[in-house]
């Protein structure tokens, strides 16, 4: 589309004062043709693109410099476009809404100013359009446990080849606005094109998702679902299950997993081994939603007979720290208790250790 350019025509100016030549142009494209050439119609513009309008073909008979002034003549009811740099030769003007409208833009030469002259700009619907949205689920007659696995359908007309005003990026807030009174489900990634949960009591469920495109533009919709009652056998089960102590040793490096077998560690003349339980796991958590945080406690088993003096830094927290004082065998044993007071089978992280030293 070529863009359009704004040229100032008034009646004669007597001397010593010219005065400003205007016409309503358009500038030609080819690069080849340097002649400013008449409008001959609106300029077809998008909803929140910006429009391509110029004061350069404007000209003054004695040569003197213009200055350029412009502004909103007319604009569909409740419109309030972009309009910067009204003082350029070349301003900004982003039109927000569908409808006409009109730009004026007065030049002057410093003594005389020329009657107005106009642009018309005719916007249609293409770039105003809000996304819309279909939800679907994977299951919509689930049982307590189950996992559901949720998808959304987007389609947006601006985004259809016949208007491309901008690309198919949509942005994505889902979330859980009505679950029976007892539940605690969560969505596993509400920023998700597809999140799931896993319903943990029979009632109700309203999803609701919200869709946003590049423009800001969005769109509400929900989705319900009814769930049903898990097995006999589930609810007898459920909550009682123990943790599942996992321990790693996280310096020195590489990270190794406690349990199988002894870990070798090579010091370096430091007397630290980094011991984490954070990895450990409370099946109850995903099969009745009834984990929680859980409790750890550390014990030092074993020590070489030079070792007396090593001891674990901390006896129940997530992580502790062994300081060692000598080269050779360390035993330290993990337990994990979720919070109705099950634990976890004992985890023996089996250690043995060089070059241990006080460092230089």
């Amino acid at each position: 589309m070529r863009s359009a350019l704004l040229l100032l025509l008034v009646a004669g100016c007597a001397a010593p004062y010219p005065t400003p030549e205007a016409r309503i142009v358009e500038f030609a494209p080819d690069a080849a043709r340097t002649a400013c050439v008449a409008l001959k119609g609106p300029v077809a513009a998008k909803i929140g693109a910006p429009v391509p309008v110029t004061g350069s073909c404007s000209t003054d008979p004695g040569a003197a410099p213009l200055s350029y002034s412009w502004s909103l003549a007319n604009a569909p009811a409740g419109s309030m476009p972009i309009f910067g740099n009204p003082d350029s030769v070349t301003p900004t003007f982003v039109p927000d809404a569908a409808g006409s409208y009109r730009l004026k833009l007065v030049v002057s030469n410093g003594v005389v100013t020329s009657p107005p002259a106009y642009a018309e700009i005719a916007v249609g619907a293409c770039g105003g359009h809000s996304p819309a949205a279909v939800l679907s689920a994977s299951n919509d007659a689930p049982r307590v446990g189950d996992t559901v696995t949720l998808d959304a359908k987007v389609t947006d007309d601006d985004t259809a080849i016949d208007c491309a005003a901008h690309p198919a990026d949509f942005e994505y807030a889902w979330s859980l606005i009505d679950v029976p009174a007892e539940s605690r489900a969560v969505l596993n990634a509400p920023a998700a094109r597809a999140p799931s949960f896993s319903p943990d009591a029979a009632g109700s469920y309203t999803v609701r998702l919200v869709v946003t495109d590049p423009t800001g533009r969005s769109a509400t919709v929900t989705h319900r679902l009814t769930v049903a009652p898990g097995s006999t056998a589930a609810k007898e089960t459920c909550g009682e299950a123990p943790p599942v102590a996992v321990g790693r040793v996280l310096w020195p490096g590489p990270v190794a997993e406690c349990g199988h077998g002894f870990i070798g560690l090579d010091l370096k003349g430091g007397d630290r081994v980094e011991l984490d339980g954070n990895a450990s796991t409370d099946p109850d958590a995903a099969t009745c939603g009834k984990g929680g945080a859980l409790d750890f406690a550390w014990t030092l088993l074993l020590t070489p007979v030079t070792g007396g003096k090593s001891e674990l830094e901390s006896h129940d927290g997530a992580s502790s720290v062994l300081h060692v004082t000598s080269d050779g065998a360390y035993e330290v044993r993990l337990v994990a208790r979720d919070a109705s007071g099950l634990a976890s089978p004992a985890l023996v992280c089996s250690l043995y250790v060089s070059n241990a030293g006080a460092q230089n």
